[in-house]
């Protein structure tokens, strides 16, 4: 009997029209494999990415969507993505877009998100629980879509990942109220002596092994999560209850946690960005040798002004997949940033407990920049007092949230803080942190610098970096006798004067 004669002859039980759904995904899905461009809306539906390659499928839809036309801005960023596959590069097509891409936006979104881009990961998931909430919930296709959104609730590499662990969730809370339905149904027809029994040690076995085998196919780069918020009680204030109806399905379940990935690549990339701070990138990165997890040691990064102390704990982090916020301190004068009291209208969370709903990530990072800047006045409360909980490992496991009123778990939130010197630190941050020296660029590392300073105004001016002329020699010796040294800020300005000036010559020609 052929595949197709087994389809066509359903066993009474199974429903035909679902028969037919799978078996037409599964047929276009070899297409797929095979090279064939997927629509969006297929994407969107669990199908895999054209060749089972993000790479290929991004430059495929990038020539197909060049032969439309576009603004010249459009244009220079779709070509700029289709050699350039990153999440920067799909950010700037959305940018370049003025209504012409219409739902193919929605493509170039999936294509950031699954390059682990924590911002279009947040924007994606709500557009597409927003969409599937106004479909019908008895359609198979509609099943199918919410499946995959609950797939992408954590990070997944393509769209087929996202479907395959939206499958098994479904799969599981269908098993538990199947479980429950049949015991009602027992019990209520009396309870036959001829029922199947099952019991309670073989319902645990069974368990064990089903989460044995979901372990094993968990999604590389995501680990079990931690309970963050407990289960919030019902508040009686319309604020309280605002406040709360952001944590509806987060509050007393598991947040999942990201895994350090392939650390090697990371500090390559990095050490290629700051070749002046290897060290720090290998002291910092080794603090996930011994762990599964991502978490880094309370760190505080010292060197003077503009020599990328802010941008280096920003790209570590990003570099290993997980979330970040910097957030200056400089002038700040309360401790608002901790959480403000449940008893003001404007009650919110703590920036960190903010990060994590937000990201849908257990293990964020945190950058408080220039922390020697900060006020150390306890009118209003001191903000590096509020924080000194959260470097404790132990102290961070219940950290009171003033404005939920629940001790929370942000024990796996790294902390990262920059400043121009340790005078003004007060003693117990301090102690609380590891300090390391952010050493000033030196002239064998301009080669490097001057050409990612390059790549990134590119990129800001949505210009194809395929067509930018490399420094000259005379151009190198200019910014020799102009850049003292030190600071990356000025070296940037540098840079920058000279593409100007250039594009005024070019001009002119």
């Amino acid at each position: 009997m052929s595949k197709s004669d087994k389809f066509d002859k359903v066993p009474r039980g199974i429903n035909p029209a679902a028969v037919r759904v799978i078996k037409a995904r599964g047929e276009k899905i070899v297409l797929v494999e095979d090279g064939l461009l997927p629509r969006t809306s297929e994407l969107f539906s669990g199908y895999p990415f054209a060749g089972g390659s993000i790479d290929v499928d991004i430059t495929a839809w990038c020539r197909s969507r060049l032969l439309l036309g576009g603004t010249e801005r459009l244009v220079s960023a779709l070509e700029n993505l289709e050699v350039s596959h990153t999440a920067q590069a799909c950010w700037h097509v959305i940018d370049a877009d003025d209504g012409q891409l219409e739902s193919e936006v929605d493509r170039v979104l999936l294509y950031a998100t699954c390059l682990r881009d924590h911002k279009a990961a947040e924007r994606m998931l709500f557009e597409m629980r927003d969409r599937v909430g106004m479909t019908d919930a008895r359609s198979f296709n509609a099943l199918i879509s919410r499946m995959v959104a609950e797939g992408f609730s954590t990070m997944c590499k393509s769209p087929d990942e996202a479907f395959e662990r939206g499958y098994r969730r479904v799969r599981e809370m269908t098993s538990i109220a199947g479980d429950f339905f049949t015991a009602q149904t027992w019990i209520v027809a009396g309870s036959p002596a001829d029922a199947e029994v099952r019991t309670a040690d073989a319902i645990i076995r069974e368990a064990l092994d089903e989460a044995d085998e979901d372990r094993a196919e968990t999604m590389v780069g995501t680990l079990p999560g931690i309970v963050v918020v407990p289960r919030l009680p019902a508040s009686v204030t319309l604020h309280r209850k605002e406040l709360q109806r952001a944590w509806t399905g987060i509050d007393g379940n598991r947040i999942p946690l990201v895994a350090k990935g392939d650390v090697v690549t990371a500090r390559e990339s990095l050490v290629a960005r700051w070749p002046h701070a290897a060290e720090i990138v290998d002291v910092i990165l080794g603090d996930l040798a011994a762990t599964e997890t991502v978490r880094f040691r309370p760190t505080c990064i010292v060197g003077e002004p503009g020599s990328g102390k802010t941008a280096l704990c920003k790209a570590i982090a990003e570099a290993v997949g997980i979330p970040v916020e910097v957030m200056p301190l400089g002038g700040v004068a309360d401790a608002s940033l901790m959480g403000t009291s449940a008893q003001w209208s404007s009650a919110r969370e703590s920036v960190p407990l903010q990060l994590i709903r937000r990201s849908g990530c257990a293990n964020p990072a945190m950058v408080w920049d220039e922390v020697e800047k900060v006020s150390t006045s306890s009118h209003l409360g001191c903000p590096l007092d509020a924080l000194l909980p959260m470097l404790e490992r132990t102290q961070s496991k219940r950290v009171r949230d003033p404005a939920l009123e629940v001790e929370c778990d942000l024990s796996m939130v790294s902390h990262f803080a920059t400043a121009n010197t340790l005078e003004g630190i007060p003693s117990p941050l301090r102690d609380r942190m590891r300090i390391l020296q952010m050493p000033n660029p030196e002239w064998r590392h301009l080669g490097a610098l001057t050409e990612n300073i390059m790549c990134d105004l590119m990129l800001q001016r949505g210009l194809d970096g395929r067509w930018t002329t490399p420094l000259a020699q005379d151009e190198m010796e200019i910014i020799r006798q102009a850049w003292p040294g030190g600071s990356l800020r000025q070296l940037t300005r540098i840079v920058e004067t000279l593409v100007d000036g250039r594009e005024v010559l070019w001009g002119r020609a």
